[in-house]
């Protein structure tokens, strides 16, 4: 059962049964919804209620499946163009039956089609403008103001979201508790940090919500988090094994029991330096 917890007026953080987090953000006028979870419920029916006569926009974050999955209950969601070939491989059949083994572990029940059900080509979310230097573009769903950027680091064409009114700065999977980098579309470590500083330097950022937790954070946590993984920490990260194709390493910032697996030959070569 996807659950809904307000965070602020208009501003609803969705979790499904698979424990990943969806964002919907309500104006007087329209609404969109940030990410679509697994797949494993249907969104689309959870969401309905708090739309009323609202025009909906389904964005995807970026092009992983337990964020994209759940776009098959809808028939027009969009996407940065970069992460169309993640969103075309995570939406294939082998994934799809990973998603089905871990569901059948948690007793999860699917929906008798979730292996076959279409998911929509995604259209290109268009970003004319510029924050921080990244593409971006501004929203008014009718007295909310949002300004959608995208910033590589988790995958090249992570979008990232930031509603003018609370200050709150939406990090999809480039920022979490437990942050990944050892992806093999994700970008380099050192051009993460330096991306996401540049952003929160841009912006009066008090909030940040992310897609693996559905509680609201002080900003200052993934700052102090982003900020300490220097160059120093990082050539002291310890391996952990995810994936022997990947030299895959974990560094924890002092005190915050948090954690950062990133692909160490990718941070260190020549072209990622």
């Amino acid at each position: 059962m996807i659950r809904v917890h307000s965070v602020f007026p208009g501003i609803d953080h969705l979790t499904d049964g698979m424990g990943v987090c969806m964002t919907l953000i309500r104006g007087t006028k329209r609404a969109l919804l940030f990410d679509t979870g697994y797949g494993t419920e249907d969104v689309r029916k959870a969401v309905a209620p708090l739309l009323r006569d609202r025009e909906l926009t389904v964005l995807l974050s970026h092009g992983h499946h337990d964020h994209i999955l759940g776009a098959r209950w809808f028939s027009r969601v969009f996407l940065s163009r970069e992460d169309f070939p993640e969103y075309r491989l995570r939406t294939g059949l082998p994934q799809r039956e990973k998603v089905a083994a871990q569901a059948a572990a948690k007793g999860i029940p699917l929906p008798a089609d979730f292996l076959t059900a279409p998911c929509p080509e995604p259209e290109a979310f268009l970003l004319p403008d510029r924050t921080a230097g990244f593409p971006s573009c501004q929203l008014d769903l009718g007295g909310l103001n949002l300004q959608v950027i995208q910033v590589p680091g988790h995958t090249p064409g992570s979008l990232m979201v930031y509603v003018m009114q609370s200050k709150l700065l939406l990090t999809a999977d480039n920022w979490n508790p437990c942050t990944w980098l050892w992806f093999p579309s994700a970008v380099p470590a050192p051009v993460w940090r330096e991306n996401m500083l540049r952003v929160l330097d841009a912006l009066p950022v008090q909030h940040v919500l992310c897609s693996h937790q559905d509680g609201l954070w002080n900003a200052g946590i993934p700052r102090r988090f982003i900020a300490s993984l220097t160059e120093a920490r990082l050539l002291q990260a310890v391996p952990v094994s995810l994936d022997p194709s990947v030299d895959t390493r974990q560094a924890s910032p002092d005190g915050e029991g948090m954690n950062f697996v990133f692909d160490y030959s990718k941070a260190f070569s020549p072209a990622g330096s």
